[in-house]
């Protein structure tokens, strides 16, 4: 029997250009990000409801950011499915901030610049050969959301590598379907088709591990424009809750200025949110 989740879960899955419950959940990496087999999505699509973990590994898959308008709807949809609709507008509802399937302040940047594009995710598949190698990973991070085609000489340079080295990265992200072969020597991406922030949630601990001394790698080989920080104290749950939505817009915004096409002022930066415990106080 159809739910409110089941009905949302396939709704969603269409907006994300999934036709068919097959093409997603392979198109996710199948087993191996989902956890579940086939047959068990599918039985999602019918009617039954995941527990709570497995919902949190479809939702990089399903919505941009957090606290999308999809990730809003797809928890929203669960909760009503799994307490009923008396007790989710009795308990819950007084206690969401969000409209059920609206956008969270936070990520109204959403909508604007590069964001406005049509965002394919990696595959699991797609996600290894990225974090492969470094050169790799900084290949893809640099055009993953770009128009333009690029040789290996002409990107080398940029880059800081080597025309060998880029050549093999960029043939890699090709083997992978992540870029597309241009002429004889050019490659370029799907669109700027491709989420280039890699989902954690989709990760193993060995791809975590890659992602993390990658990205601080690439981060740290740049000039620092601009620093600020604090400490303060604050309620746990209250800092939490009140300062995330700030800290998502801040990089949402950051995003959303972005441009897929090379100028002769274009650059690639990178901007990092941090929010850390440091002692119970």
């Amino acid at each position: 029997m159809k739910t409110q989740f089941s009905d949302t879960l396939k709704k969603l899955r269409e907006e994300a250009g999934y036709q068919t419950a097959y093409k997603f959940y392979h198109g996710c990496g199948g087993q191996a990000a989902l956890g579940i087999t086939y047959r068990r999505y599918l039985l999602l699509e019918q009617g039954d409801c995941p527990e709570g973990g497995l919902l949190l590994k479809l939702l990089p898959f399903l919505g941009p950011v957090p606290l999308s308008r999809q990730s809003n709807g797809l928890i929203t949809a669960w909760m009503r499915t799994v307490v009923g609709e008396e007790t989710y507008a009795a308990v819950i509802a007084p206690l969401v901030s969000v409209a059920a399937g609206g956008t969270h302040p936070a990520t109204a940047a959403d909508g604007q610049g590069i964001m406005k594009q049509e965002r394919r995710r990696l595959s699991l598949q797609q996600i290894e050969a990225v974090l492969a190698d470094y050169d790799t990973f900084v290949c893809f991070t640099a055009l993953g959301a770009d128009t333009g085609v690029w040789t290996p000489d002409e990107l080398s340079g940029p880059l800081q590598l080597s025309p060998a080295c880029a050549k093999k990265a960029l043939q890699r992200l090709a083997k992978a379907g992540v870029l597309a072969k241009e002429g004889s020597d050019g490659y370029k991406s799907g669109s700027p088709q491709w989420q280039t922030g890699l989902r954690r949630e989709a990760l193993d601990e060995k791809l975590l591990r890659k992602l993390e001394a990658y990205t601080s790698k690439l981060a740290d080989s740049g000039r620092l424009r601009h620093r600020t920080r604090n400490f303060f104290r604050a309620e746990a749950g209250e800092a939490m809750n009140g300062y995330m939505p700030l800290l998502l817009q801040s990089l949402a915004m950051a995003q959303g200025s972005g441009v897929t096409a090379r100028t002769g002022n274009t650059a690639l930066f990178y901007v990092e949110g941090r929010l850390a415990k440091v002692r119970d106080l």
